[in-house]
């Protein structure tokens, strides 16, 4: 007979908790044989930190951190008061919500310190308070830092997740009232705290080192996992604290599915193990504590090593792909020269080998087709600094900080040119965009580096400045060649023989000026379906342009007898929107048409010559890749992989990209056919976004309401990834760099 193990004492609960169907226990008798012990594969208390807890608040500390973590839509920055020491949080137009839990329903009180926005002449604030979109007060506020009391009806209470609503009379621009000021925000009321009366008052749930976990009551916990085909939650022992009328229930959830009652334990247990319905994919598992009808909150529950288990290791999930070394790897051999040409802003879609009939890129096309195309690649982030970051790096944006417009290379972290230069490579740069300039680190390791700006750097000088470099290369050594191209970036400017052949039919040419883009992106402006057409026919242009002088390059390594034994990687560094999602350019959001980017690799003679590679793929890849090639080892930390044996032996993972650009602040996983953005800040945008990149590859339709526990798996992989964030690195920007970084449109 399957069961709990028998403690003193529990014979009846148990009794009763199977007659009445909640408890859904079986011991795993398998999983014990001698000499075959169970065999852990997901450790909860290892992984807390990246599971979703919820506990009924005491207190919300709006301006903390913490405070954040309850803010839905409608709210600035956290603010700190230098003379006062108060944390606050203005409120953002007509509209601001907190989330909090509860457990369960029943009366409570909150108070919140508040002072509303005030100046000569205006009116009084006053507010409404929604709970749950029911009005539980309408209070006119006072002058100053204030505290206003109300009570918080059951009846509007729901178990899980509550919305308390701020919704003011007024909402005013302090610039239009204030002679003195320049803020345009859209204030109403300023917000320090929310204090609860009636909660379960708890210090949150932790982690001791004996791995025992301590949920204090009205807590939910929830892990997400890959669940292997046959497994067993086991949980060496389960402990109420005394005097607490609590009780633990464990629920296993699977998306369109009922949720799955494992256990509801009232009574300390030993050793017990709950067999999982049998499955693969994403699972959930929620620990929740339960205080119903106690008089007075308050208790915990404590779970010694909890781990879910296979009982044979024949049953193990398959282990990761091992890939094979790379055949040209080795210092015996002769060592590749490496040329990384990177194209700025170039979406893969309007390419020819990736599937595009607009006939733009005949040379790539060309080049394409005696070398492996990667169909998924992705950018590491959608914008160009953190992305050639990640390049140089093979760490995703956080792991290497530089995320933002002040942001430069950390020194501790060996890049590309480094690594080669060290290893006896010949190292040069020639580039045309300052944000990979000497400005913020991206010089270093490079013995020639040069950069161009735009209004004389296009495509075409550029291609003079490496030709002329070349010219003085010894035949003996192997150079790293770094190329870094700005057109077809924004402005959209073709020169008049690519823009007759291209857009022609563009009656106004001057409308891919920075000016027209830029209020485009801020949305100052709305575009026609004709300026759209406009717009990417320039783009267009602009990238026939580019094609022209690549393919000059091409021509060039094969007269100097150098394309042969060359790694030569055409990438870009992200894409670009046309209005898509209410998008323009990029650096704005995380959607497939700012991140799909070309990835097209001519191995060293010829290797793999025509493949092409379905399986996603990033630019973390790119050092890896490169230092394989060259025979070469980088850091312990790389998050990329060595892509020559993906053609033969393709590898599934999970592939990171991440924002953080004047405020704007997001990550996004792809794993699989699905992809999570995950917003980060309110400027970015509300609530995860899940979408079947097979069945939806433009990303129209958001899932993660239909999907919880696959949206829940993928944001875990996030919050696994987030924790390595870096502290940034930052320098000034000089006049100069100002000066081109204006022209581009990327600041005033």
């Amino acid at each position: 007979m399957t069961r709990l193990p028998h403690t003193p004492g529990s014979r009846d609960e148990i009794r009763f908790l199977v007659a009445a169907g909640i408890l859904l226990p079986l011991c795993l008798a398998a999983g014990c044989r001698a000499g075959n012990p169970p065999q852990p594969v997901f450790d909860l208390a290892a992984d807390l930190p990246t599971a979703e807890i919820r506990c009924e608040p005491a207190v919300v500390d709006l301006g903390t951190p913490q405070g954040r973590t309850h803010l839905l839509r409608g709210w600035y920055h956290d603010e700190h008061g230098r003379r006062t020491g108060r944390t606050f949080v203005w409120s953002r137009g007509d509209r601001s919500e907190v989330e909090f839990h509860l457990a369960r329903r029943r009366h409570l009180s909150v108070t919140v310190a508040m002072s509303p926005f005030g100046a000569p002449g205006l009116p009084d604030q006053a507010l409404r308070v929604l709970l749950n979109d029911r009005e539980v007060t309408r209070t006119r506020l006072r002058r100053g830092w204030q505290e206003y009391s109300f009570e918080l009806s059951a009846d509007a209470q729901v178990r899980g997740a509550n919305r308390l609503v701020f919704v003011p009379d007024h909402v005013w621009v302090p610039a239009e009232v204030h002679d003195n000021s320049d803020d345009r925000r859209r204030l109403a009321v300023a917000v320090d705290a929310i204090r609860f009366e009636g909660t379960e008052h708890t210090n949150g749930v932790s982690v001791s080192v004996d791995q025992t976990i301590s949920i204090p009551a009205g807590c939910a916990v929830d892990w997400y996992l890959n669940q292997p085909a046959e497994a067993t939650l086991t949980l060496a022992s389960i402990r109420l604290e005394s005097g607490a009328d609590l009780a633990l229930d464990i629920t296993l959830r699977r998306d369109r599915h009922a949720d799955v009652p494992l256990a509801s334990v009232r009574r300390a247990q030993d050793s017990v193990q709950l067999e999982m319905p049998r499955g693969t994919g994403p699972i959930g598992l929620r620990f929740e504590t339960v205080n119903d009808g106690a008089a007075e909150p308050g208790g915990r529950v404590s779970i010694a090593r909890p781990q879910v288990v296979v009982a044979r290791k024949a049953r193990f999930p398959s282990p990761p792909t091992t890939l094979p070394e790379p055949a040209e790897a080795g210092v015996g051999s002769s060592r590749p020269n490496v040329i990384l040409y990177l194209v700025d802003a170039l979406r893969a879609d309007h390419l020819g080998c990736y599937g595009s009939d607009r006939a733009v890129s005949p040379r790539l096309d060309e080049f394409a087709a005696e070398a492996t195309v990667f169909e998924d690649a992705v950018a590491q982030s959608s914008w160009t600094k953190a992305a050639v970051a990640s390049i140089f790096t093979g760490v995703w944006p956080p792991s290497h900080g530089v995320n933002g417009p002040h942001d430069r290379l950390p020194d501790d972290l060996s890049t590309m040119p480094e690594l080669l230069r060290n290893g006896g490579y010949r190292t040069a740069a020639v580039v045309g965009n300052a944000y990979v300039g000497r400005s913020f680190g991206f010089d270093r390791g490079f013995e020639h580096f040069e950069f161009l700006k735009h209004t004389v750097g296009d495509s075409s000088v550029i291609h003079s400045r490496v030709t002329r470099w070349m010219d003085q290369l010894s035949p003996a050594e192997p150079f790293f060649l770094y190329v870094h191209t700005i057109d077809p970036h924004a402005p959209y400017a073709p020169p008049d023989e690519f823009r007759r052949r291209f857009a022609d039919d563009v009656g106004n040419p001057e409308v891919g000026g920075v000016s027209t883009v830029r209020a485009l992106a801020r949305g100052e402006r709305s575009a026609s379906r004709q300026m759209a057409d406009d717009l990417q026919a320039l783009y267009e242009a602009e990238i026939a342009f580019n094609d022209f002088n690549f393919g000059r390059l091409v021509r060039e390594l094969r007269e100097r007898e150098l394309f042969d034994n060359s790694l030569i990687v055409f990438v870009s560094d992200h894409g670009e929107a046309f209005g898509e999602h209410g998008a323009w350019t990029h650096g704005l959001d995380l959607h497939d048409e700012s991140l799909r980017i070309p990835l097209v690799i001519r191995f060293p003679r010829g290797r793999n010559a025509g493949s092409r590679v379905r399986h996603t793929v990033q630019q973390a890849d790119l050092l890896p890749t490169v230092l394989a090639a060259a025979g070469l080892t980088g850091h312990d930390e790389l998050d990329g992989d060595d892509l020559a044996p993906f053609v033969d032996q393709p590898m599934n993972r999970a592939v990171y990209c991440y924002l953080d650009y004047w405020g704007r602040r997001g990550a996004a996983v792809l794993s699989d056919q699905w992809k999570l953005i995950r917003p980060l800040s309110e400027d970015f945008g509300f609530g995860a976004q899940l979408f079947d990149r097979a069945g939806d590859p433009h990303e129209r339709r958001n899932l993660a309401a239909d999907l919880p526990v696959r949206t829940g798996f993928l944001d875990t992989l996030l919050r696994r990834n987030l924790a390595r964030l870096r502290p940034p690195m930052e320098v000034d920007i000089d006049a100069h760099t100002r000066s081109e970084l204006e022209a581009l449109g990327y600041i005033e």
